[in-house]
C-alpha cells in the first residue's frame, strides 16, 4: 500500500460507511412505503365495501322484509344507516388524506436519499482516480529516476574503463 492510499484510506472509509447507512436509510424508507401503500389499499378496500352496502341498502324497498333479519325495511331505518355508513366512509377518506401525505412525505425522503446516494459515489469515485493519478505519478517518477540511475551507471561504467 502507497502513502498515497495509506492517507486516503480514512476517506474511502468514512465515504464507504456513509454509503451503506444511505443504503439501509434507502432499504427502510422502501419498508415504510410498503407498509403505507398496504394501508391505503385496505382503507379504499373497506370504503368501496361500505359505498356497495350503501347501493344495496337504497335498492331496498320500504315495507319489504330485511334478508338478514326478516323484518319489516323501515325508511327511517335505512335514512340512519346511511347515514352512519356515510360517517364511516368520512373517517375513511380522512385516515386516506393521512396514508397519501405520509406517502408524499416518504417519496420527498426517498428523493433525498438517492441524491446523497449520488453524491457519496461521487466522492468515492474522486478519490479512486486521485489515488490511481498520484499511484501513476509516483511510478513515473520511481521509473524515471531508476533510468537516469541506469544511465549514470552506464556512464560510470563507461569512463571506468
Amino acid at each position: 500500500m502507497t502513502g498515497v492510499q495509506t492517507c486516503a484510506l480514512p476517506i474511502l472509509t468514512a465515504a464507504t460507511q456513509k454509503e451503506t447507512e444511505i443504503k439501509q436509510e434507502a432499504a427502510n424508507l422502501m419498508e415504510e412505503y410498503q407498509e403505507i401503500s398496504r394501508k391505503a389499499k385496505n382503507l379504499m378496500t373497506d370504503r368501496s365495501a361500505k359505498e356497495q352496502e350503501i347501493s344495496k341498502l337504497q335498492a331496498n324497498e320500504v315495507g319489504t322484509k330485511c334478508d338478514k333479519c326478516k323484518g319489516e325495511i323501515l325508511q327511517e331505518n335505512i335514512d340512519e344507516y346511511i347515514e352512519q355508513l356515510n360517517i364511516d366512509i368520512n373517517s375513511l377518506n380522512s385516515q386516506l388524506q393521512t396514508q397519501v401525505q405520509k406517502s408524499k412525505d416518504i417519496t420527498k425522503k426517498v428523493d433525498d436519499v438517492k441524491e446523497k446516494q449520488t453524491k457519496i459515489k461521487e466522492i468515492i469515485k474522486k478519490v479512486n482516480t486521485e489515488i490511481s493519478n498520484l499511484d501513476n505519478s509516483i511510478d513515473r517518477k520511481s521509473t524515471r529516476l531508476n533510468s537516469s540511475h541506469l544511465g549514470i551507471s552506464y556512464a560510470v561504467f563507461c569512463l571506468k574503463k
